[in-house]
């Protein structure tokens, strides 16, 4: 299942590169939601995420 959740303003004024950005959401949303795994960031606003698989 995947969910879509709003990156923060602060990390999108903050980053002064793509690069950067794409650090910086991926370790916001580590530290926020460890339960779920990114697989993509759309439009530089939303994020999908899915369940971590165990197994």
């Amino acid at each position: 299942m995947e969910y879509k959740m709003v990156i923060p303003d602060l990390i999108r004024q903050m980053s002064k590169n793509n690069d950067e950005y794409v650090r910086w959401v991926r370790s916001y949303f580590k530290s926020s939601h460890p339960h779920l795994v990114l697989v993509r960031i759309e439009k530089q606003a939303v994020l999908k995420k899915r369940e971590r698989e165990e197994g």
